[in-house]
């Protein structure tokens, strides 16, 4: 069985003695303290604390603000491989980075430009105009921050260092990164940042010493707007991929990278003098040398491989997970807009429809789930009665309302809204066209992902049943294919046929003819997505 989200561990913790869910409102307030008064004056009545959705939502939409700050919004939507995967660009991220792992030297590193993949990334977080705005202490807190860099110098007055990074250039750094390898060897390299727009995060050498950069010295070259972007992306995976690419090899070796060999400066004659001092002390000829340091540098290459690869998978899934909370925020706007007056008591209901609303088995005052409910004047008495009978019969197969979240439930004529069923969380009620009903299971499913699962939709283990049903979904027109891909209306639909399938729900409150539907085909005719978001309900609403 899959592991518990930290979100689901919470939920199966505040579980009472009967399995009922206890919730904490917002403010501090406990729904579930004092019932039975003692923490008051028996002359005051405790004032109900009414669950709010939205109040918890803008928590998550702070969250959110937060773990994606600074980054533009054209990344939700930016093409994060291009080409630069070579011909590996639709291979599973996994198995591309097993194989790269497994073999350092073989065919998917030869064709693999993970320098290109690295700077395309830190370019997709960042912005253009992030080259000019940022400040000179900016740039320089941001390169000390790298794990490698020991040394930093500005390019005062080097024109020609400039221009080979980039003709627009005007400000530059020059950043000193150092390391050891497991012989103790000490390896340096260097780092070249400007203000020049450049995200192919290239490398270089020089054949003689020029300025602090010795012969033969590895020297990445990258843009301040790729630094700042290197930044977010660790923030989210922990890696920062200017240091790791910047500080492991291009080259499977170079000899200007140790710079011990050379105390004065490079020259063959001072590196036969290491080979004779190494063959003196450890007994390692030249050759032996070169082949220690080739395996080291080969491994830490595709180390370098493996890690942007694998932050790529990490910030695919960081752009699905910002892209379906703005969905998800402009779905709960457009829910508001569009169903203005739907969720609003009727002034004046007649007697006999007030004595039905009095009765009714539904209401959690007469044992049943919901909070109120509110049948419109013109809803037929043996309709609503069929209708009842027909939620009564499945609120023991449906998963369990939390005590203190119980939706509203208005029976209305929906046609004016071109809708047979409406969810609000907002005010946390459901809306079904007592005519047809069958949207009741849909309109809950919505609730169930919205109050009860706390957007469930958003939670990162529904992420890749997200993906996978877009992936499948076959629908032309663009608009309604946004509106489908919204995570509410995924989960809304697979719950519909986990209803039917799993909980055995088959009455007027479900159509299963539907199912053949493009809107449902992406988990009907696919057994191991259906069963994965079996599961995920299993879980979830347990």
């Amino acid at each position: 069985m899959t592991a518990l989200s930290t979100k689901q561990q919470a939920q199966l913790e505040n579980r009472d003695d009967e399995g009922r869910f206890q919730h904490k409102q917002h403010g501090d307030v406990d729904d579930t303290a004092d019932v039975l008064g003692l923490d008051e004056d028996q002359d005051e009545q405790p004032q109900p604390v009414r669950y709010s959705f939205m109040a918890e939502f803008e928590k998550a939409e702070e969250q959110f603000n937060t773990d994606f700050d600074g980054v533009p919004n054209r990344f939700f939507n930016a093409d994060l491989r291009g080409k630069v995967l070579g011909r590996s660009t639709d291979r599973d991220l996994d198995e591309l980075a097993d194989a790269l792992g497994a073999d350092p030297a073989g065919f998917a590193s030869q064709r693999f430009d993970q320098r290109g993949l690295a700077g395309r990334l830190c370019h997709s977080v960042s912005a253009p105009d992030e080259n000019r705005r940022m400040t000179n202490e900016q740039a320089e807190e941001l390169m000390g921050q790298l794990g490698h860099v020991t040394e930093i110098r500005r390019i005062d007055d080097d024109e020609a260092l400039l221009n080979t990074a980039s003709k627009d250039a005007t400000r530059g750094w020059l950043a000193k990164m150092e390391d050891t390898n497991p012989r103790g060897d000490r390896i340096q390299r260097w780092l070249l940042v400007t203000d020049g727009s450049h995200n192919k995060m290239r490398t270089f050498t020089l054949g003689r010493s020029r300025g602090d950069i010795g012969a033969h010295q590895q020297v990445t070259q990258t843009d301040l707007r790729s630094l700042a972007g290197a930044e977010r992306i660790e923030r989210r995976t922990g890696v920062n991929l200017i240091d790791i690419n910047a500080m492991n090899p291009h080259f499977t070796q170079s000899t200007g990278d140790f710079v011990d060999d050379f105390p004065d400066g490079y020259s063959h004659q001072a590196f036969q003098q290491k080979v004779r001092q190494t063959l003196a002390e450890e007994g390692l000829t030249a050759s032996d040398l070169h082949a220690e340091r080739k395996s080291y540098t080969t491994e830490q290459f595709a180390s370098a491989q493996v890690r942007t690869v694998e932050a790529l998978a990490e910030m695919e899934d960081a752009q699905l997970e910002g892209r379906n909370f703005q969905a998800q925020k402009k779905h709960l706007q457009r829910t508001s807009r569009s169903s203005a007056g739907v969720f609003d008591d009727k002034k004046h209901p007649d007697k006999a429809h007030q004595a039905m609303m009095a009765q009714t088995s539904l209401t959690a005052s007469n044992g049943g789930t919901f909070s109120k409910v509110e049948i419109d004047n013109d809803v037929d008495p043996a309709e609503y009665a069929d209708f009842e009978k027909a939620v009564a019969e499945v609120e023991s197969k449906l998963p369990a309302i939390p005590d203190g979240r119980n939706p509203e439930l208005r029976i209305r004529k929906l046609g004016r809204h071109n809708a047979r069923g409406l969810f609000s969380p907002h005010r946390n009620a459901v809306a079904v066209d007592v005519r047809t009903s069958e949207a009741y299971i849909h309109e809950m499913g919505h609730y169930y992902d919205h109050v009860v699962g706390q957007s469930a939709s958003l939670q990162q283990d529904f992420r890749s049943i997200s993906r996978d049903y877009a992936a499948a979904l076959q629908e032309p027109d663009s608009k309604r294919r946004q509106y489908l891909n919204t995570p509410t209306e995924q989960l809304a639909r697979g719950f519909e046929v986990y209803a039917v399938e799993r909980l055995g729900i088959n009455n007027r409150l479900v159509r299963p003819e539907k199912f053949d539907d493009p809107d449902y085909a992406p988990f009907t005719q696919n057994p191991e997505l259906k069963q994965r978001i079996f599961a995920f309900f299993d879980m979830t609403f347990s």
